[in-house]
């Protein structure tokens, strides 16, 4: 068996299950490409309920093509149905809507957006708490809440290894064992994916 973990956004994010909103880690135990087992990362760029409906609703052998990237048709197929289209039927991320950058030719994607003032008195758009300087000064990061599931949060609390090493608190389940022993990957989710080369 084949164990490895394909990120597909930048950003490793921990998928929680929305309401009733199908889950793409369900579908993957139920085709046998995921043991069971803690899930702190996503398979699949999944970043709203859209995306993961889409990814929960495909076939065993499109789950497994995507994931080993033999065919990508699954993929383009849910960002077809769910990312932000601009005006012209281009594409962008879901999280490129309103963050402070027009991406779109027209820039429609930051058109109604709301505004914040920083600090230094300038109006930036993006928001609040999301992990990115939008504020020229910073101000728009300063006194969040700590979101333990961001990997760029360097407040939370460190994961102690039984030697005592102490490891940054999101690494746990990230398919990547980075206690000396491995015990932050215990009972931990695997993807078992036979890939051809």
């Amino acid at each position: 068996m084949l164990r490895f973990l394909l990120l597909v956004s930048a950003l490793a994010v921990a998928l929680a299950a929305c309401g009733d909103t199908p889950d793409p880690h369900d579908a993957l135990r139920a085709c046998g490409l995921l043991t069971e087992g803690e899930v702190r990362w996503d398979a699949f760029y999944a970043p709203t309920s859209c995306y993961r409906e889409c990814l929960a609703e495909g076939s065993c052998e499109e789950l497994e093509a995507a994931l080993c990237r033999s065919s990508i048709e699954l993929l383009q197929r849910c960002d077809a149905r769910c990312a932000y289209r601009c005006d012209d039927d281009s594409l962008l991320p879901v999280e490129a809507e309103c963050n402070g950058v027009a991406e779109c030719v027209d820039g429609e994607d930051e058109a109604g957006c709301p505004t914040m003032i920083c600090d230094d008195g300038s109006e930036v758009g993006g928001a609040r708490c999301d992990g990115r300087w939008n504020c020229p000064d910073g101000s728009d990061e300063r006194a969040c809440p700590v979101d333990c599931d961001q990997s760029w949060n360097s407040t939370c609390p460190a994961y102690r290894c039984p030697d005592g090493t102490e490891i940054n608190y999101q690494p746990r389940c990230d398919g990547w064992a980075q206690c000396p022993d491995g015990s932050d990957e215990e009972g931990c989710a695997e993807l078992i994916l036979m890939c051809s080369p």
